[in-house]
C-alpha cells in the first residue's frame, strides 16, 4: 500500500532572507525553461492569458461547488498563480491589470453580491473581500499588500489569514503582531508560514508563538526559525529546550527541537551548508524542474507492462529523465540544494517488515551523480528530523567519499574539514 505524507517541496525554500547574491545564468535559465515549457498544458496557458475566461471558470466553480468563499477574484488570482508556478512568462502589464482589477473588486464588492438577500449581504461582502485578499496574495504583487492588511484589520476571517501563507513582505509584520489570535490554528499557522520568509524581523513574533502557542503552533514556529537560518534564531529554541515543559509538549521538545537546533548550527554557525539565495523567478524554475524529477522517480515504482495507464507513467518517466539531465547542466551546488528536500520525501510503499521508499533513494543516487559539490547539502541532511533522510544522506556520502561515519554529523564534518571537502567558517 502506497503511503504519501504531503511535504511541500519548494526548491531552495530554506534560503536565508538576505540580498540576492547569485542567480542562474541566461544559458542555465534557457536549459530549465525548455524542459518546463515543453510539458505545460495548452489549456492552462490559454486560461492564464484570458482573465475573462478565468472569471467565467471561477464563477462556474462557485455555483457548482456551492463554496461561498470562492469568488471570481480568486479565479483571477488562481490563473496568475498557475502562470507563475508553471513559469509561463507574463507581461508586466497583464499582471498589473489583474492586480488593479482585484483591488477594484475588493473596494467595490457589490457587483458580485447584489443579488444576495439583504440579510446575508454583509457576510457575503466579507467573504468576497477575503477572496480578493487571497487572490492578491497568490499573485504576490507588492501593490496588493495594503489591501491584504486592511482585510486583516477589517474582517480578520480565516480566508484573510490564509492569504498570508503565500506572502513575503515585511509590511505585514505589524498587522500580524496586532491581530494575531493564538487561540486559532487556522489563523496562526498561515501567519507563521509568512513569517518564515521574512528573516530577522520576524524572530520576536515567532518567539512569542513559541511561548504562548499550542503544540501545533510551537512546532510550526520551530520549523520557521530553522528555515530563517540566522544565529539569532538559536536562543529562542535553546530556551524552549531547557525550560520545564508540560507532558503534552514533551514529544515536541524531544522530536522537533533537536533537529531544528542542529540544522541551525549547521547553517548559521558552522556554515557547512548555506542554501543559495536565488531570485524568485529562478526559484520558480527550479521548483517546477524538481517537481518533474520527483514525479518521475515516484512513477518508477509503478512502471510495469500491464499498468492500466502505462502511457501516462511512461510520460512521467520521460519528463523526469529530461528534467534530471537539465538539472545536472546547471551549477552543481545549486542542483544539490534543490534536491536536498527530496531526501526527506515521505512517499513509501508499506512492506511486511519495513517500508519501501519510492523517492528518497533516487534523490541519494542523484546526489552521488553530482559528486563532491553535493557534500555540504548531504551533511545538512544528516540533521534532518526524518530518519530515512539521514540514512540515505549517509549512504550517499559513503559512496562519494569512500568513508563511513554512519549518520553522525559531527564526525562527517570533522573528516570533511581535514580532507578539504568543505571550508571552515570565517572567523
Amino acid at each position: 500500500m502506497r503511503a504519501l505524507h504531503v511535504i511541500t517541496v519548494v526548491a531552495l525554500a530554506c534560503a536565508p532572507t538576505v540580498a540576492h547574491g547569485e542567480e542562474l545564468t541566461v544559458e542555465q535559465r534557457k536549459i530549465v525553461d525548455d524542459v518546463v515549457r515543453a510539458t505545460i498544458m495548452e489549456a492552462q496557458a490559454r486560461i492564464v492569458k484570458n482573465p475573462e475566461l478565468a472569471r467565467n471558470i471561477a464563477e462556474l466553480a462557485r455555483r457548482e461547488k456551492k463554496w461561498h468563499g470562492y469568488t471570481p477574484a480568486m479565479g483571477v488570482g488562481w490563473c496568475a498563480q498557475r502562470c507563475r508556478a508553471q513559469w509561463v512568462p507574463v507581461p508586466a502589464a497583464i499582471n498589473e491589470k489583474v492586480v488593479d482589477d482585484i483591488i477594484f473588486q475588493y473596494r467595490n464588492p457589490g457587483g458580485t453580491t447584489d443579488r444576495i438577500d439583504e440579510r446575508h449581504r454583509d457576510r457575503e461582502h466579507k467573504r468576497h473581500r477575503e477572496g480578493c485578499a487571497g487572490a492578491l496574495a497568490m499573485i504576490g504583487h507588492p501593490k496588493g499588500v495594503p489591501a491584504i492588511i486592511e482585510c486583516l484589520e477589517k474582517d480578520g476571517g480565516i480566508f484573510a489569514w490564509a492569504a498570508l501563507a503565500g506572502m513575503a513582505d515585511e509590511r505585514l509584520i505589524p498587522a500580524i503582531n496586532k491581530h494575531l489570535d493564538l487561540k486559532s490554528q487556522q489563523k496562526t499557522l498561515p501567519a507563521i508560514r509568512c513569517l518564515a520568509k521574512l528573516g530577522k524581523a520576524a524572530i520576536p513574533t515567532l518567539q512569542r508563538i513559541l511561548t504562548e502557542g499550542d503544540r501545533a503552533m510551537k512546532g510550526a514556529a520551530i520549523e520557521a526559525l530553522a528555515q530563517i537560518g540566522l544565529p539569532e534564531c538559536l536562543p529562542p529554541l535553546e530556551q524552549l529546550r531547557d525550560s520545564k515543559q508540560p507532558k503534552k509538549l514533551h514529544g515536541l521538545v524531544a522530536q522537533d527541537l533537536p533537529p531544528a537546533i542542529a540544522t541551525l548550527r549547521c547553517r548559521a554557525i558552522d556554515k557547512t551548508f548555506v542554501p543559495p539565495d536565488l531570485p524568485y523567478q529562478d526559484r520558480c524554475r527550479l521548483h517546477h524542474l524538481v517537481q518533474r524529477i520527483t514525479r518521475g522517480w515516484s512513477a518508477q515504482s509503478e512502471a510495469r507492462p500491464d499498468h492500466a495507464d502505462k502511457q501516462h507513467i511512461d510520460d512521467l518517466l520521460e519528463r523526469g529523465k529530461k528534467a534530471e539531465a537539465a538539472l545536472l547542466k546547471i551549477d552543481k551546488r545549486i542542483a544539490a540544494a534543490a534536491i536536498r528536500p527530496i531526501l526527506a520525501y515521505y512517499e513509501h510503499i508499506d512492506g511486511p517488515e519495513r517500508p519501501h521508499w519510492t523517492v528518497s533513494p533516487h534523490a541519494a543516487d542523484f546526489m552521488v551523480k553530482i559528486g563532491e559539490p553535493a557534500i555540504p547539502a548531504l551533511l545538512d541532511a544528516l540533521n534532518d528530523k526524518y530518519p530515512h533522510a539521514r540514512k540515505f544522506a549517509a549512504a550517499a556520502l559513503q559512496r562519494i567519499t569512500g568513508q563511513d561515519h554512519g549518520t553522525q554529523y559531527a564526525q562527517w564534518r570533522q573528516w570533511c574539514l581535514k580532507a578539504n571537502k568543505i571550508k571552515s567558517p570565517p572567523a
